[in-house]
């Protein structure tokens, strides 16, 4: 990718089209949009490619997606990078993977910042490398003026796990008296989870024909609409994120009511 590539904007290059999005336009567009990304390595099975490859084409399509994410309006997009239970992947995919992120955000991080998108972690990042944890954090920072659209990464991320730090947090919290055991509330939890700065996902979209949703967002997700595809994520592309938005506008959504 040459420099010139890099730094592109979005707005020359639209995945959508204009009367696609006039159309869209015309009922409610989802505020915040989760994804599980799944099926990298079974479509590298597939096509008899290498895991990693899977992965590269994978980043690829997570590209695209926000891409049409942003071209949508919408404010918020949470993918499903990696979680707690992928560290029992095989060594040389992990590395493969974590290598694979370092490359992406590198590259990316001049599109990030001339298309307005800010990048936010989630998860506990304590576990990967150093040099990983540096770039993540130095990309979260160098974006945290931008608000065209926020763009979050759960990495390392399980939704218990979210839970269990949320609860220590407000432990802690309760002992220094900040709040009083009355005042604790659907609410209050949700303040010291890993996605308190967002709104709840109105639609969860998974790929890969898998219909769970695998220890994420456990708390966030309990009034999403889901969304499931057959399509391997390094195949899913900006029409499918479309029309997944477009069925999501059919649906009707009670939240909890009858």
């Amino acid at each position: 990718m040459t420099a010139a590539n890099a730094v592109k904007s979005w707005k020359e290059s639209p995945v959508i089209s204009d009367k696609e999005l006039e159309e869209l336009h015309a009922s409610p567009i989802p505020k915040h949009v989760a994804l599980i990304p799944d099926g990298n390595r079974r479509w590298a099975k597939k096509h008899c490619i290498l895991p990693e490859q899977g992965h590269k084409l994978g980043a690829d399509s997570l590209l695209n997606i926000i891409k049409a994410g942003h071209q949508i309006g919408i404010e918020t997009l949470t993918f499903f990078i990696f979680s707690t239970e992928n560290w029992l992947r095989p060594k040389k995919e992990i590395n493969a993977q974590m290598k694979l992120l370092e490359k992406s955000l590198t590259l990316q991080k001049p599109r990030m910042l001339e298309n307005g998108v800010r990048f936010r972690p989630i998860g506990d990042l304590s576990k990967f490398p150093p040099y990983l944890i540096e770039l993540i954090n130095r990309t979260e920072q160098e974006t945290a003026h931008l608000d065209n659209i926020n763009v979050v990464f759960a990495m390392n991320y399980g939704g218990r796990d979210d839970i269990k730090r949320a609860f220590i947090k407000m432990l802690n919290a309760y002992e220094h008296r900040i709040f009083t055991k009355e005042e604790i509330s659907e609410n209050l939890i949700s303040e010291y989870l890993d996605t308190c700065e967002w709104s709840d996902p109105d639609l969860l979209i998974r790929t890969s024909g898998e219909s769970r949703i695998s220890n994420f967002l456990l708390w966030q997700l309990s009034y999403a609409e889901i969304y499931l595809t057959k399509k391997h994520w390094p195949e899913f592309s900006p029409r499918d994120f479309l029309e997944a938005v477009i069925e999501f506008q059919h649906r009707e959504r009670r939240l909890g009511g009858s």
